[in-house]
């Protein structure tokens, strides 16, 4: 929707699932706000709806072409969160979009 240059902040699935383990384990305080137990899973990089769309389309060794719709009333243009609190229990992003995107690719592939 619209020129796609607006972003996200995209994470390999498998990085969330780690981060939700370290939280099990994690010693945290008892909170007096939701703030206190909220962290954000991300990889703090900023990654844009195009550039998405050529990472997928070279991922999967094809030749589409990308389609934009009229932008959508109220849409988030950007999108980046920063990770401190979980990286501060040892949690890290491993997985960058392409490697994740191609991990992520070859396993649906593979199901069919």
């Amino acid at each position: 929707f619209g020129d796609g240059l607006q972003t996200r902040d995209y994470v390999y699935a498998g990085d969330v699932a780690r981060a939700n383990l370290a939280l099990t384990e994690a010693a945290l305080p008892e909170p007096e706000s939701i703030d206190d137990v909220a962290f954000n899973v991300a990889t703090e990089q900023e990654t844009t709806v195009v550039e998405l769309g050529r990472t997928l389309i070279s991922v999967a060794r094809t030749e589409v072409e990308m389609q934009h719709a009229p932008a959508r009333t109220g849409e988030l243009l950007r999108s980046c969160l920063c990770t401190d609190k979980l990286r501060g229990l040892g949690w890290a992003p491993e997985v960058p979009l392409e490697q994740g995107l191609r991990r992520t690719f070859e396993h649906i592939a593979n199901e069919s």
